[in-house]
């Protein structure tokens, strides 16, 4: 799919096509500018009966659409019971993550579920699954309309996920379908991805839940969806709590003392979290990486507190 691209991909697809003839590939243009716009262009154009969905900075592993396909092996699509799983959410890893950065995105950000589960509700924490490996079955997803193309790049797939569910469908997710993501791999990359990310929650609020309660907190969640306003506070963000902290270090300083050593409990927390995946890091680079976790999380308030504006919700 072209989306009004300006580098030489085009050249290279049309190059691929013709030196892979037996193949069945086709390059489509679609000239308003967008993801969504360009996702319901190919969809349209498709005759499968399953929509897979990967992103341009993806690589997929071998076995991937087979491995989706299977998870499709269901009974026909119909709201209600194991017939109504009609979408597959596969895992996503980091591929090859060599820069700090690039290691430090594998871990925080388009992480997949490395479990099989079947989701039947949204509900902003928990049900929504990326574009860079998610397969809805063609008919339900023309049913609900596609994409919507009223938003920009960043929410449109738990959008997605949120009306599947509310059209009385579920989506199961696949572990061992697997996606590699290619992370960015530079600080303004993180800045502009977590304000995007920011922007995004304040968007999924405002459409899917006009009314609704949702706060974070250590280990706690609570919603109320029959709170009068649209209100989500996360105060489990690490900006937040040292944020809290250097608040309550005005009036009793000797708290301060808390936080280096705060940094380099994430720093063990961080480094664990690398081992579960295969990626064993030094200390040092744990103590980078938390304060790589306060950049994303500093650039996601931001982001939802501009989003807020915009939508006029309320997303801190």
């Amino acid at each position: 799919m072209d989306n009004n691209s300006t580098d030489s991909s085009v050249q290279l697809i049309k190059d691929f096509i013709s030196k892979n003839k037996n193949l069945n590939i086709q390059l489509l243009h679609e000239l308003k500018h967008g993801s969504c716009a360009a996702r319901n262009r190919g969809a349209k154009a498709a005759k499968g009966k399953i929509i897979v969905n990967t992103d341009p900075d993806c690589v997929a592993d071998k076995g991937w659409l087979k491995d989706i396909a299977s998870a499709f092996d269901t009974p026909p699509a119909s709201p209600g019971g194991d017939g109504g799983v009609v979408a597959v959410a596969g895992n996503i890893y980091g591929f090859s993550p060599e820069s700090l950065i690039e290691k430090f995105l594998s871990i925080f950000t388009l992480r997949g579920i490395g479990e099989h589960r079947i989701f039947d509700s949204y509900n902003l924490f928990t049900g929504g699954f990326a574009t860079a490996n998610l397969s809805v079955r063609k008919d339900v997803f023309e049913r609900i309309d596609g994409f919507d193309e009223n938003i920009n790049i960043f929410g449109e797939d738990h959008d997605l996920c949120a009306r599947i569910y509310k059209a009385g469908y579920k989506i199961k997710t696949v572990p061992n379908a697997v996606i590699y993501h290619i992370h960015r791999g530079d600080l303004r990359g993180l800045a502009k991805q977590s304000i995007n990310f920011g922007i995004a929650h304040s968007i999924l609020l405002k459409k899917h839940f006009p009314k609704g309660l949702f706060i974070e907190l250590p280990r706690v969640t609570y919603i109320n969806e029959k709170f009068g306003v649209p209100l989500w506070i996360n105060l489990n963000s690490l900006d937040k709590k040292l944020f809290f902290i250097f608040l309550a270090g005005c009036f009793i300083p000797t708290i301060l003392i808390l936080v280096p050593f705060y940094f380099l409990y994430h720093a063990f927390d961080i480094k664990r979290r690398a081992e579960t995946l295969d990626m064993p890091l030094p200390l040092y680079e744990g103590l980078i990486m938390s304060g790589l976790l306060f950049i994303k999380s500093f650039f996601i308030t931001i982001g939802r507190i501009y989003g807020s504006f915009r939508k006029r919700v309320i997303c801190i």
